[in-house]
């Protein structure tokens, strides 16, 4: 491990892994918060390692964000206090909350890079910006709906009023990462935050610099003077770079890999445990036959998710129709334990849909570990009713824009975002939320209530209420069929032992 960071024995909770940088959307800072970090020398620099070209602007998450989001900006809060599983304020010091208004007192003494001091209208100019449609950003999803304003009641407080009793006001501030208004014409290229490093240089396909802010607000952090990011598109370059001493700290490692450098003593595999985010397979319910939702239906019955966790995510992932644990609040189990592996049940709804013989598609994967593999043997299956799959492959950029486009039939994700309340697992789900749904789910039957559900869900925090809320939005998401879980999605990382 280079100069300022050491190997340590990781113990890390999911949420933790979240605000090291894994699941995208809430990512915080992997080389400020590592336990034993603190010990380590002051000083040195780490080089990281990204599978493709960087987003800079915190707001779109479905790129890789995660790398820039909490090293160069921050949030008002996250979740790096002593319950995982709870915001905590960052550049919030206090907080007023009623139904329908949240009143928060600034941290003292924040700066942005440029050298101005953060205020109270740099949240309420980033609350329009999150509400600016035209930006195409994800957090429109989230505070448009949600959000009526912001005022500013001095220089370091804000008040921001909801349109609704809203149980969600702390957990979708800590996605709201903030940047100065002077900056944000520039943030895709240039971006200003407040974090812990600042921006030095990019040259895509190449390399991110960034170095450390000297007037970070968090006393005698970061640690390290210098983060690089290679990047490096090739998976195995990836590790041949850790193994060989020229990176410290690789993700997006495939199955395979991690069961074989588990065993290699010059590097360290940190695993969190499942839960919080899903390998899931979506399908566009805009293009035919899916339409049908028997048709969906037979897809859900026509997977082996124990042999897709076996063979395609070697173990690691345990598999799972449901989002939740066993254990979690929100676990429906009738709705999670509907479906098997049943090729028969299959192709009895395809003959009852009208496709006896079967039909021709496809599936998009981009660079999610594991998804050629489980796409294979899915495949395979759906070959014994008359189902003829195409994978298709695509860089990451190009898997995004296609995404966006929905020119696909059914596409391989990673979802979630490593939080409890269902709300915002819908809110930050593309093919769940009810704005801008990625699966064109609008057109369906079930979308008025669907809709009319996710909204109640967010109209009180009446837990009893809100259980049987979910538990309904748990069977619709069964019975419709336009998503398909196949196991619980555990994002290792690797750190060099050097």
């Amino acid at each position: 491990m280079r100069e300022g960071l050491e190997a340590v024995d990781l113990a890390l909770t999911r949420r933790q892994f979240l605000r090291a940088g894994l699941g995208g959307v809430a990512a915080g800072s992997v080389w400020r918060t590592i336990p034993g970090a603190a010990q380590a020398a002051a000083g040195g620099a780490l080089v990281a390692t990204a599978p493709g070209d960087l987003q800079f602007d915190p707001y779109f998450a479905q790129t890789r964000a995660w790398i820039v989001q909490g090293q160069v900006f921050s949030a008002l809060f996250d979740y790096q206090g002593k319950n995982p599983f709870a915001p905590s304020p960052q550049l919030a010091e206090s907080w007023k909350e009623t139904d329908k208004t949240l009143t928060i007192k600034l941290r003292k003494g924040v700066k942005f890079h440029n050298g101005r001091d953060f205020t109270s209208q740099d949240v309420i100019d980033n609350i329009n910006r999150a509400k600016d449609k035209s930006i195409g950003h994800y957090l429109f999803d989230y505070f448009d709906p949600a959000v009526e304003g912001a005022e500013a009641v001095d220089r370091e407080t804000v008040k921001i009023t909801y349109k609704q009793a809203y149980p969600l006001k702390l957990d979708d501030l800590t996605l709201l990462y903030m940047i100065p208004k002077e900056a944000m014409a520039d943030v895709a290229t240039k971006p200003v935050g407040s974090g812990p490093f600042k921006f030095v240089s990019y040259a895509p396909g190449d390399k991110l610099e960034l170095q450390r802010f000297e007037q970070y607000w968090e006393k005698g952090k970061p640690y390290l003077d210098r983060v690089t990011i290679k990047i490096i598109a090739d998976d195995q370059a990836r590790i041949a770079n850790l193994l060989g001493g020229s990176a410290d700290f690789v993700d997006t490692v495939a199955p395979s890999d991690v069961v074989r450098l588990k065993t290699d003593k010059r590097v360290q595999v940190i695993t969190p445990p499942p839960g919080g985010f899903w390998y899931t397979n979506v399908i566009n319910t805009s293009h035919k036959p899916f339409d049908n939702k028997l048709v969906r239906q037979a897809m859900n019955w026509s997977v082996d998710r124990a042999k897709i966790a076996k063979l395609a995510y070697f173990s690691l992932a345990p598999a799972t129709q449901s989002r939740y644990l066993t254990s979690a609040p929100w676990y429906n189990e009738a709705a999670s334990t509907m479906y098997k592996f049943d090729l028969a049940r299959a192709k009895a709804l395809l003959t009852q849909s009208g496709l006896p013989n079967g039909f021709e598609t496809s599936i998009m994967l981009g660079k999610l570990a594991g998804s050629k593999e489980m796409a294979q043997i899915w495949a395979q299956d759906l070959a014994q009713i008359g189902v003829k799959l195409s994978i298709i492959e695509k860089e990451e950029s190009a898997f995004w824009d296609t995404y966006g486009k929905g020119e696909w039939d059914t596409v391989a994700f990673g979802l979630g975002d490593g939080r409890l309340d269902p709300a915002s697992g819908i809110n930050n789900s593309s093919p769940l939320r009810i704005n801008n749904n990625r699966a064109k789910i609008e057109s369906q039957p079930f979308f008025e209530e669907y809709k009319k559900l996710v909204l109640e869900g967010i109209d009180t925090t009446d837990m009893k209420a809100r259980k049987r809320t979910y538990d309904r939005i748990q069977t619709i998401w069964a019975e419709e069929s336009w998503t398909v879980n196949l196991a619980f999605w555990v994002i290792p990382v690797v750190i060099s032992q050097r």
